[in-house]
């Protein structure tokens, strides 16, 4: 009942693409629903993307005070993230859970605007970061990723989930 988009961007890339996001009002949200001002610190890797016309937040009812990514309103970024010393990209992502079920066992939609902006989002991604080959471990296999990451792997980086 999820969707997904996985990427590789370049830096350069990942940043018109914040600039996009910026553009288009989303706020960055972190696990615990917090406002992330700044997200070009590495260590700001798992952002949640949410506009108020979403609707409200919910958050989990355990122990945490954590945002529940099933049932809230967002849309999950992780972005791609390059380890010059250990010579490796994370990958990125884009994912959002499009309904759920209720405490009763009903199903629930997200509503339209964030799924309708959530596939904004990946046809950004497909009209800027190229669907390509590249090997992972010991085979082929097809990802959105920059041509500039295909260097890096040419130069020796691995590349992760």
């Amino acid at each position: 009942m999820g969707k997904q988009i996985i990427f590789y961007m370049s830096n350069d890339v990942q940043e018109r693409f914040i600039d996009f996001l910026n553009k288009k009002e989303f706020f960055f949200v972190d696990y615990n629903a917090s406002i992330i001002n700044d997200i070009s610190d590495d260590s700001k890797r798992d952002i949640y993307l949410y506009k108020q016309d979403y609707g409200n937040i919910i958050m989990s009812q355990n122990n945490n005070v954590n945002i529940d990514s099933l049932k809230s309103p967002i849309i999950q970024y992780k972005k791609t993230i390059i380890k010059e010393e250990q010579q490796t990209v994370l990958r990125g992502r884009l994912w959002i859970q499009t309904k759920y079920y209720n405490e009763k066992g009903e199903v629930i939609n997200k509503g339209e605007s964030v799924l309708k902006d959530y596939q904004m989002l990946v046809r950004w991604i497909k009209t800027n970061v190229p669907y390509q080959q590249i090997k992972k471990k010991d085979h082929y296999i097809k990802e959105y990723i920059n041509d500039e990451l295909k260097e890096l792997q040419e130069r020796g980086f691995k590349f992760t989930i």
